[in-house]
């Protein structure tokens, strides 16, 4: 008896998974996709964008940098294993 409770449970659980994506793959079907030209668009806008706010930041922290050290250590050395690089 405890068989078929296991058995039970496992086919009750497959049947699920199965309708569970057989429901995916239906609601997949109704999904209106844009085209490729606009999808292609948005992304430059989106890249465009990122890279706008990015120099802006770092602009921001290189003006905060300048006037809370204005001895002008705010370039920061890249090799800093190899200090005769940075000079």
């Amino acid at each position: 008896m405890s068989n078929t409770k296991k058995t039970g449970k496992a086919d009750s659980f497959k049947e699920n998974m199965a309708n569970y994506f057989k429901g995916v793959r239906s609601e997949w079907g109704k999904v209106t996709w844009p085209e490729r030209r606009h999808v292609i668009y948005q992304s430059i806008v989106v890249l465009v964008v990122v890279f706008f706010f990015s120099l802006l930041v770092y602009a921001i922290d290189m003006a905060f940098c300048f006037v809370l050290h204005p001895k002008n250590i705010c370039t920061q050395c890249l090799h800093p294993n190899e200090p005769e690089r940075c000079k």
